[in-house]
């Protein structure tokens, strides 16, 4: 696993900040393949998938805006928000861990 550095919220809510915490392309990967995962395995119910769905959406174009391009304008090689036709992508540990130290 990489070296990360926890965010101390006593020490924040003192001033005393340190590091500010990190968040990269990566990790909002890793959230959309854990809301695919979860709503596969029915772990949403009805009435919150709308909420669910929207945080999706959120997350997939945030990642897809700030996606590296070459020079043509296509996605350059990055972070995968969908498996193959369509398919909610399934991450196992490893493959997640991998994605958020990008």
């Amino acid at each position: 696993m990489s070296d990360t550095k926890t965010y101390n919220a006593d020490a924040a809510a003192q001033g005393d900040t340190g590091a500010p915490p990190e968040i990269n392309l990566g990790d909002f990967s890793v959230m959309i393949a854990i809301i695919d995962t979860v709503a596969k395995r029915g772990g949403f119910e009805g009435p919150e998938l709308s909420d669910v769905g929207t945080l999706r959406n959120r997350l997939v174009t945030f990642v897809e805006y700030h996606q590296p391009r070459d020079d043509a304008g296509n996605p350059a090689d990055g972070p995968a928000i969908q498996g193959e036709e369509g398919e909610p992508e399934t991450l196992n540990i490893d493959e997640a861990e991998e994605l958020t130290s990008e």
